[in-house]
């Protein structure tokens, strides 16, 4: 009755579906990992983002300390070679203030750009690892239901089977209830 023709589409309708069930471990395996690779890194920048969110000056002087640093250094260099190549007077003095009030403004714009854009990092990074987490998720899931599919299409097709096989049984004995009515 074909058996061995459907046993062979099934076998391989099987084994493509234990295929479907590998990649969708595989899937969320890597998912994990990307998770649990990502969640430290992720948990340290989102305390550094909301202390400088949070407007607290000492945490903000705290985070700009380095780039301040340099600023004040350039500004010392600055002086210094104010004080030692232009001549004494009014010019001089101005140059040093000028110098001072530069080094005021840019580590006070340092201050505000950590301050404002904060936010935003902290937006980004909420979507960053956890996007990537989230993609691999999704492959295990489709995985899964390509598995699912093909399970479901064998338990179709076993289905159909048993019926042709209760169709033909029906008609023999219909062809024998025929023949044993015709002959009483």
């Amino acid at each position: 009755m074909g058996g061995g023709v459907n046993s062979g589409i099934q076998q391989q309708q099987l084994q493509q579906t234990q295929v479907a069930e590998e990649l969708a471990t595989e899937a969320n395996t890597r998912a994990q990992s990307l998770y649990n690779l990502t969640a430290p890194g992720l948990a340290q920048s989102e305390q550094y983002y909301q202390a400088l969110a949070s407007g607290d000056p000492q945490q903000i002087q705290a985070a700009i300390a380095p780039a301040s640093q340099q600023i004040q250094q350039q500004t010392q260099n600055q002086v210094k070679n104010i004080m030692q190549n232009a001549p004494s007077g009014g010019e001089k003095n101005l140059a040093i203030e000028q110098a001072q009030t530069q080094e005021g403004a840019q580590i006070g714009g340092l201050a505000t750009s950590a301050y404002t854009g904060a936010q935003n990092a902290l937006g980004q990074l909420a979507g960053q690892g956890i996007g990537e987490s989230s993609q691999q998720s999704g492959l295990a899931l489709s995985g899964t239901g390509l598995a699912a599919q093909g399970l479901g299409t064998i338990q179709q097709q076993n289905v159909q089977a048993k019926g042709q096989q209760l169709g033909l049984l029906g008609n023999i004995a219909t062809g024998a209830g025929t023949a044993i009515g015709g002959k009483a």
